[in-house]
């Protein structure tokens, strides 16, 4: 492990709180060598180290989209169901307002569209995971009916305020884009 992986493995562990992360985002952010170290922990390392470098990554992804963009082949099978709940709003997030290069739209799609339907996981996580499958939509219209349905049964059968919030949302603004064509 070279020093700096060390270095910033030990500054993660040093606190879990927001101060730290921004300190740590504020000190790599540029830095397109720390940043790869920063993706190669949250690939390698197992919990708490992994998630809280996906947590740096999405300060640095939120204030520049381009990270997502860069790293989309690093992050795309972080984005399992065996990842820890943790890391996955961390990496949903930023993703839901990136765009999803189209090349991984499909598995994308498909592995929103699990995390969304399946009450098992964070609201957060759905929630983002809701917001995804809406963006995606935007390019590929044939997809924005069949997720009204979806949205509208959410709505129907979910108890978690959030969740129908999101839903409600992404309902009015699919209902929208549906007129336009």
């Amino acid at each position: 492990m070279d020093d700096y992986r060390k270095a910033l493995c030990h500054q993660l562990l040093a606190e879990n709180s927001k101060k730290n992360v921004l300190l740590i985002a504020s000190a790599i952010a540029r830095d397109e060598k720390k940043i790869k170290a920063l993706v190669d922990i949250m690939k390698t390392e197992s919990p708490p180290l992994n998630v809280r470098a996906s947590w740096v990554f999405s300060v640095l992804a939120r204030s520049d989209k381009e990270y997502v963009l860069r790293y989309f082949n690093d992050l795309l099978p972080l984005l399992s169901p065996g990842s820890p709940e943790g890391m996955l709003r961390n990496l949903l997030q930023p993703i839901s307002v990136a765009a999803v290069p189209p090349p991984f739209e499909g598995i994308v799609f498909d592995t929103c569209f699990s995390f969304a339907e399946n009450k098992v996981y964070p609201h957060a996580v759905r929630a983002n995971a809701m917001t995804v499958l809406y963006r995606i939509s935007l390019r590929h219209p044939p997809l924005q009916k069949e997720l009204i349905f979806f949205f509208e049964q959410m709505l129907m059968c979910e108890h978690a305020p959030s969740i129908k919030a999101r839903a409600r949302l992404l309902i009015k603004k699919l209902s929208k884009q549906e007129r336009m064509f």
